[in-house]
């Protein structure tokens, strides 16, 4: 099986962390950043997918998200949101993104997300 990209950004270490063993576990190759300073950082690792935590300090969610859409090598990538704002945001973030998660999630409910974003059946390591 070809081995699908994932970078995962969330200031929250700890949520970080337990996104990025559960996804390598499933198979995926997967970077995790707790900050981004440039999108090129993104640009050249050409993700297949990106899990975007939308409120982070300083660059949030949605303003990497916004630039992610005007640049040449970012604009096709699939973003999945994963937030813990509600419905009111939902509108303009939808015409962004692919998805949307709230807080808390379902690690199992993400890896149906990438995997219906990546049109794959089941990662590798998935069990069941």
């Amino acid at each position: 099986m070809e081995k699908h990209r994932i970078i995962v950004i969330d200031d929250n270490e700890e949520l970080l962390s337990l996104v990025v063993e559960f996804l390598q576990e499933s198979g995926f190759e997967v970077i995790g950043f707790n900050k981004i300073f440039n999108l090129r950082q993104i640009e050249d690792l050409q993700p297949g997918l990106v899990i975007l935590d939308l409120e982070m300090p300083g660059l949030s969610g949605f303003d990497i998200l916004k630039q992610m859409r005007k640049m040449d090598g970012l604009k096709e990538i699939s973003v999945i949101i994963v937030t813990g704002l509600r419905e009111r945001a939902y509108k303009e973030i939808l015409q962004l993104a692919q998805g949307i998660l709230e807080k808390p999630f379902c690690l199992y409910d993400l890896l149906r997300s990438i995997c219906r974003l990546l049109k794959i059946k089941k990662p590798g390591g998935v069990k069941g």
